[in-house]
């Protein structure tokens, strides 16, 4: 079988949550519908345009140092960034996003004050 992945912007007809941020996608709201198959293993997933972006960013960076960015280990490297000023214009801008979780805001803000 053969790895594929297919990517288009749709309109959300429920409310859902991005894949990568855990933010709220309303309803009506355009995102990413992106579907595939890796190793064998068919996934689909929904991404806010602007997260997946920074996703794709990260991503990139990370294979010019050997391996990519798994999505479910995208959070723990946004609140990383948090540590180095040169990477916190990508927090910053998924703290921006509206329909973001609370938790995930008061996360960033003992972050914040811890470092």
């Amino acid at each position: 079988m053969s790895d594929f992945q297919t990517e288009r912007t749709i309109k959300s007809k429920k409310r859902r949550r991005c894949t990568l941020s855990s933010g709220w996608i309303e309803v009506g709201e355009p995102h990413l519908y992106v579907t595939g198959s890796y190793e064998g293993d068919f996934y689909s997933v929904r991404f806010h345009p602007s997260v997946y972006k920074i996703y794709q960013r990260r991503n990139q960076k990370c294979w010019t140092h050997g391996d990519g960015l798994p999505w479910d280990e995208f959070l723990d490297d946004i609140i990383e960034a948090k540590k180095d000023p040169n990477r916190d214009s990508d927090a910053a801008a998924i703290m921006a996003l509206p329909g973001h979780p609370e938790w995930f805001r008061e996360l960033f803000e003992r972050t914040n004050q811890t470092s």
